[in-house]
């Protein structure tokens, strides 16, 4: 064997030595660290306790709010539009959107007799075509009224004359019996003498008939010119207000919403010339669900407007007032809805609602005097859980009469003074043990409502200065 050889073989050799020294020197530290452990302390399990918000059950009278959205409408809005052809000869001097016009109104003077106000002048149209029409209709009137004064005067000549052919035939047929008579006895009268007189009597027979004939048309030519004269009446009325209506003016007052004419711009009739808006009254059609319809029903049949409190947006405050004046008489099939109808009037409004707002309207609905409420917050299905004295949960059944919303009437299963268990429902049992953080009360919740549906009507000050005399 070479020295090289036994190099190696002493290398491993060493090397398996230095390995299991290792191991044994591995093995003798864990020993010693397992014999150095100590055993943990032992200790009781804690019982877990969870943190909960509470609810104080109170009795109190409160009152439902049903609420809506829409969009405020002018109760009167009126385009005016031309009624006759023409030329703007004039326009009021302030014809711009914003302004605001008065309509014809009539009002007492200091000793009580009616004052009539015109009202503004918003524009006029040439007026000379119209008058010459009046003028033209006015002389064909007065020539019919001379017509019939003619034909009038006429028919009492041909009554006269009537009576004087009837007076002039028997004077001559008395004649012409005379000459007859006088022919028959032979040589006193000639035949020319008889044929003479025949033809006089003949004559004035003939004149009778003619008059007759005139009398008999009479009635016709006098039903012509009572047509005439009716015709023309009407074109003089027709004529008056096509001139009367050259002038344009409000018809009531309102302000300007839309200006579409000029001075000097020729209009025709029905170009639309002003829009005025009143904008005193307004109303709001709000569509609610007929749940809520049903509760304010009542109120709208016994006549008794419900009051209506209007804001820009569902937790905005207040900014206006109004009524529940009526209702739809059908109901939405896309939506279920019926409509209601809110007025609001400008005048007693700090700030008048301008039509176009749109805004959350809050309806006063029913009343339910001395109820238990609770936040929906704490029912779990039927039941609540009521916070003990010892600090533990207990699991209730409850009787619910009626859900309000975010808030439920409950008639059996707590009682005033009762604690409920708002927070961590999910979790608790009956018998958990639970650390109260909150404690908070119907006049809190009220107060944390996004969209007001419910509000009090009595407070917890009236109600302890009124429980030790019952």
């Amino acid at each position: 064997m070479t020295s090289s050889s036994l190099s190696l073989w002493g290398r491993a050799v060493f090397s398996i030595i230095a390995v299991v020294a290792c191991l044994f020197g591995g093995v003798a530290g864990c020993l010693t660290l397992a014999s150095m452990r100590v055993p943990p302390e032992l200790r009781e399990p804690v019982p877990q306790r969870f943190n909960v918000d509470l609810f104080e059950v109170e009795r109190a009278t409160v009152r439902e709010v049903v609420t809506g959205f829409g969009s405020a409408e002018p109760v009167r809005e009126v385009v005016v539009s031309a009624q006759v052809a023409g030329e703007i000869i004039a326009v009021h001097p302030e014809l711009k959107i914003g302004t605001e016009v008065k309509g014809q109104a009539t009002t007492s003077d200091s000793e009580g007799r009616s004052v009539t106000a015109t009202g503004d002048l918003l524009a006029r149209i040439d007026p000379r075509v119209y008058e010459e029409q009046l003028l033209r209709a006015k002389t064909q009137l007065e020539d019919d009224r001379l017509e019939l004064t003619r034909v009038e005067q006429e028919s009492t000549n041909l009554e006269r004359l009537a009576e004087q052919l009837e007076r002039d035939r028997a004077d001559n047929q008395a004649e012409y019996d005379k000459f007859r008579k006088l022919y028959e006895k032979g040589g006193v009268a000639t035949e020319s003498d008889l044929r003479r007189a025949q033809l006089t009597l003949r004559g004035v027979e003939k004149l009778i008939i003619e008059n007759e004939n005139a009398r008999a048309l009479l009635p016709v030519r006098l039903a012509q010119v009572h047509r005439k004269l009716a015709t023309h009446q009407n074109q003089i009325r027709l004529a008056e207000i096509d001139l009367q209506n050259t002038t344009i003016r409000p018809p009531f007052r309102g302000i300007l919403s839309s200006v579409a004419i000029e001075q000097g711009q020729f209009v025709r009739p029905g170009d639309p010339l002003v829009t005025i808006t009143d904008v005193d009254k307004v109303e709001i059609p709000i569509s609610i669900t007929l749940g809520d319809f049903a509760k304010i029903k009542p109120r709208l049949d016994s006549g008794t407007l419900p009051p209506v409190a209007l804001a820009s947006n569902e937790s905005a405050p207040e900014l206006w007032t109004g009524e529940l004046l009526r209702a739809s008489p059908k109901v939405d099939p896309a939506t279920r809805t019926v409509v209601v109808y809110v007025r609001v009037d400008n005048s007693r409004q700090t700030t008048p609602l301008l039509p176009g707002t749109f805004v959350q309207a809050r309806i006063e609905g029913p009343v339910h005097q001395e109820v238990l409420v609770v936040p929906r917050d704490a029912l779990l299905g039927s039941d609540v859980f009521i916070a003990r004295d010892d600090a533990t949960a207990e699991r209730r059944f409850v009787t619910i009469a009626e859900r309000l919303q975010a808030f439920a009437i409950v008639s059996e299963g707590v009682e005033e003074g009762d604690r409920v268990v708002l927070s961590n429902l999910d979790i608790l049992n009956s018998g958990s043990l639970i650390q109260p953080q909150r404690e908070r009360t119907l006049d809190d919740e009220l107060k944390t409502q996004r969209t007001k549906l419910l509000s009090r009507l009595d407070s917890p000050q009236a109600r302890l200065m009124k429980k030790p005399s019952e």
